[in-house]
């Protein structure tokens, strides 16, 4: 997957403020007018500059647990409001494998998984990285 995507993980970038753990939870809304807008971020602790796409990782694959089909609202919006640069699926997938293994850290140095213990990193983290999970 990294060799696959090699390419489009050397696209060019504007660095922006990356959350890493950006999801609803950590959030706050307004709604100004017609329309609502993020107004205020909680739980900065991995906060770094890098590729703004990284973000979307987090959410989708909440998303995906919830309903696939917010999974595919929320990535559409996207890229409706910001049309991508080219590789975008390519490192998305690396993209949301990195996240995978974030939270697969986590949950393993803490002894809080909930999902199947007996699964294996590959079996949890399979049905995130894959196209089709996004994808209409």
């Amino acid at each position: 997957m990294l060799h696959q995507a090699e390419d489009a993980l050397n696209e060019h970038f504007q660095p922006c403020f990356v959350m890493e753990d950006y999801k609803q939870g950590n959030l706050v809304v307004k709604q100004v007018e017609d329309k609502w807008h993020v107004s205020g971020l909680f739980d900065l602790m991995e906060a770094y500059f890098g590729d703004g796409e990284i973000d979307l990782s987090r959410p989708v694959a909440l998303y995906l647990e919830e309903d696939p089909s917010l999974a595919r609202e929320f990535i559409q919006t996207y890229i409706d409001l910001k049309p991508p640069r080219p590789g975008f699926a390519e490192r998305f997938l690396v993209y949301m494998l990195l996240d995978r293994l974030i939270i697969w850290e986590f949950t393993q140095k803490n002894h809080m998984s909930w999902w199947d213990e007996r699964w294996t990193f590959r079996d949890w983290a399979s049905r995130y990285i894959s196209l089709q999970a996004i994808q209409a």
